[in-house]
């Protein structure tokens, strides 16, 4: 049978003092002697009285608690970051407050509003809108910025080299023989989009060849309906390309159901490189060749920056990881004769 939990009196009892002084420690109601309130710090300890939170907040002027802010958390990334910024913040005796903006600025504002009520100790943020990043900032509470950031937001930063991360699928597909190859991506008002789709443009550059986006560069859109459709239509048209590198999760979702869609066999008709992160309840990690952001690290490194910020740690460095490559079963060397992209002599 379990023990009664301890009260306000048992620790009052255990302190040698009154209920009501208790009272005033935890309440902060009336000056109370550092030798009386470390008592009463130390009873409640000992005893492991509910109220023992608030107590260790208001003696650290802090709440212990952390708010994390994500766009998408249906999007395996997302969930997976969760997961892990929460493991790390546990380690250092913190709770997660977690909110999901679902890619809206009005609603990444509400959610930030509301931790700021909290009065949580600190704030990652995987951002939507540039102003609500501003605003946090005026406001002086630690905050870190996730997988995406803002040109001239001076706010810490954990982002992958998007840049590098398209450079690495794109290599292996030309080396595969694979000349034209078309993206999936997610839209272009990202930091993260911008920076895949300019690592595609300057592969192709590199090589001789002016990246017809007209044609090969379809935005998948959110939920990823349109980048289905887009790619149903060009995988239809006598100018289908060979290859295709989805730029995020759900581009590379939108391209299976395309494919599936269109009864385009994958690898034999046409080779796929996805960008993300795989799932054993998602996608079997071997099952697709993957340029793999680094989730676990980025998770880790955000956590780690914004306790530099909370500990007044200065300066504080933004962080810029590199993927991965692993290849799976989805890219295969080109089996038909191999075309002249535009622009190739």
């Amino acid at each position: 049978m379990l023990a009664n939990p301890a009260t306000i009196k048992d620790v009052a009892s255990r302190a040698g003092i009154s209920v009501a002084t208790v009272s005033h420690v935890l309440n902060g109601t009336r000056k109370v002697r550092v030798e009386t309130r470390d008592r009463v710090f130390a009873a409640i300890e000992e005893l492991g009285y509910s109220g023992h939170s608030i107590a260790r907040s208001l003696r650290r002027g802090r709440t212990a608690t952390l708010g994390l802010v994500v766009s998408d958390i249906e999007n395996p990334f997302f969930a997976v970051l969760a997961s892990h910024v929460q493991r790390a913040a546990l380690k250092k005796g913190y709770q997660v407050i977690f909110g999901n903006s679902e890619e809206s600025g009005e609603r990444e504002r509400e959610i930030l509003d509301a931790l700021g009520a909290q009065r949580v100790d600190g704030i990652i943020l995987a951002p939507v809108a540039q102003a609500n990043v501003e605003a946090m900032a005026r406001r002086r509470i630690p905050l870190t910025l996730v997988n995406r950031r803002f040109e001239g937001v001076d706010a810490p930063h954990v982002i992958v080299d998007d840049h590098a991360g398209a450079s690495l699928g794109f290599d292996h597909l030309w080396t595969l023989g694979h000349r034209e190859i078309a993206i999936v991506h997610g839209g272009m008002q990202h930091s993260t989009t911008l920076a895949r789709v300019a690592g595609v443009r300057d592969a192709y550059r590199q090589r001789g060849i002016v990246f017809d986006e007209t044609r090969l560069s379809i935005d998948a859109g959110r939920s990823g309906d349109a980048g289905e459709a887009g790619l149903v239509a060009l995988m239809a048209s006598r100018q289908r390309p060979s290859a295709i590198l989805a730029l995020g999760n759900w581009p590379m979702v939108a391209a299976i159901r395309g494919l599936h869609r269109g009864l385009i066999r994958c690898p034999d008709d046409v080779s796929l490189v996805g960008y993300g992160v795989t799932s054993p309840y998602w996608m079997p990690a071997s099952s697709i060749s993957m340029v793999e952001q680094p989730v676990i690290q980025m998770a880790d490194a955000s956590v780690r920056l914004l306790f530099d910020q909370i500990e007044k740690v200065v300066p504080v460095e933004s962080v810029m990881l590199q993927p991965l490559f692993s290849a799976g079963e989805s890219s295969a060397p080109l089996k038909r004769p191999l075309r002249r992209a535009s622009g190739k002599p």
